[in-house]
């Protein structure tokens, strides 16, 4: 079993992410669970690309 998707088969804005938890729920969940997922990702991302350092 892969653990990590390689990064062609997770969405183009978690490139070079671990994608273990995207993997997993794109073969599992509705397509709704997985846009929300997504939403939650990609606000995480941005919110963590934005924190101030050292936080």
């Amino acid at each position: 079993m892969q653990l990590v998707a390689r990064n062609h088969e997770c969405p183009k804005e978690l490139n070079n992410v671990p994608c273990v938890i995207w993997s997993c729920i794109k073969m599992h969940a509705t397509n709704e669970i997985t846009n929300y997922t997504l939403r939650l990702m990609l606000i995480h991302l941005c919110n963590k690309l934005h924190a101030p350092r050292g936080k």
